[in-house]
């Protein structure tokens, strides 16, 4: 008989794959077999469950970070906004109240003189001073008369008749309308044209 021939009958030897990882793929577990512990692992992937639990970690604690620093980013804008509408509001009112100033004078020179021309001339001043300021703020008056009428600029309180040529032109303005810049800060109450030829 040749060493590599097998004789009938069972072998003299049974291998069996321990590994338990091997047996729940196969769906093997004996009676009493116990449930694999994590020192049962083999190394290489004891290892790497542990890296992606300090990645996990490290995630965890990244989006916190990320999420502290966005509160606390929302929160200074807030704060800068707040000190900014604060700033503007105590310009505004500096300016109101240098016109006040200006209108005190006015009547108090009338009161003690009686001249309603000096009144006129300080209201007169009192309102170029105004403009002046306004405009150093970006505001500036609207030209409406003649302009073909834009509901985003004015306000329509009544239209009156014209001829073809004028239909749909502000024919008066009522009330000026301001700007700043391409942002309308009031409207102009304005006067339209329209004709019969429609």
């Amino acid at each position: 008989m040749d060493d590599l021939d097998i004789p009938d009958g069972e072998p003299k030897f049974k291998v069996t794959d321990r590994r338990f990882w091997a047996r729940k793929e196969q769906g093997e577990r004996k009676n009493g077999e116990r449930a694999p512990r994590k020192s049962d692992l083999p190394s290489y992937v004891e290892q790497l469950q542990l890296q992606m639990e300090a990645q996990r970690e490290k995630l965890k604690e990244r989006l916190q970070q990320l999420e502290d620093e966005k509160s606390s980013f929302r929160r200074r804008l807030n704060e800068e906004n707040e000190r900014r509408l604060q700033t503007e509001k105590h310009r505004l009112a500096e300016i109101l109240l240098e016109v006040m100033d200006h209108l005190d004078a006015a009547i108090n020179s009338v009161e003690e003189t009686q001249d309603i021309k000096s009144l006129l001339e300080g209201v007169k001043l009192t309102r170029s001073d105004l403009l002046t300021r306004l405009g150093k703020l970006g505001v500036e008056k609207m030209n409406s008369s003649g302009q073909l009428f834009d509901p985003q600029r004015h306000e329509a309180v009544m239209t009156k008749h014209v001829e073809f040529e004028q239909d749909g032109l502000v024919i008066e303005e009522i009330r000026p309308g301001y700007v700043s810049g391409d942002v309308v800060v009031r409207p102009a109450q304005v006067v339209v044209g329209k004709s019969d030829n429609e």
